[in-house]
């Protein structure tokens, strides 16, 4: 058997062995990297739970939005940020700029983040 024969032979025979691949025209990868596909392997249609959760359903879950921590931080965050705004006319009597961007960046910017951040 020559060269030519056998690299024929052999492409042969791994196409043979190569079975046919299962895809449709216009469908993606049945692969997943972020938990949306087939291969994920909570998406067979169970409803799972973790009682160690923060999130999951029930009282017994580790948080609860809004709890009374959580108001007492974010109005703590309130009433700290309105103490530092007042200093803020005085910043600018004196064209102190700096102080005034510090004071605006420092604390007061928890202000722009919705309140869900817990201590």
């Amino acid at each position: 058997m020559d060269r030519k024969a056998f690299g024929q032979a052999v492409v042969g025979g791994a196409a043979a062995v190569v079975g046919p691949a299962i895809a449709s025209a216009g469908e993606g990868a049945k692969f997943s990297v972020f938990g949306g596909a087939a291969s994920e392997p909570y998406t067979l249609g169970e409803s799972l739970y973790s009682p160690y959760s923060p999130f999951g359903p029930g009282d017994d879950r580790v948080y609860s939005k809004f709890n009374d921590k959580e108001v007492k931080f974010n109005i703590g965050i309130v009433t700290e940020s309105q103490k530092r705004l007042t200093l803020i006319p005085a910043y600018l009597e004196k064209k102190k700029w700096i102080d005034t961007v510090d004071e605006l960046t420092r604390y007061v910017s928890f202000l722009k983040h919705p309140f869900t951040i817990a201590p």
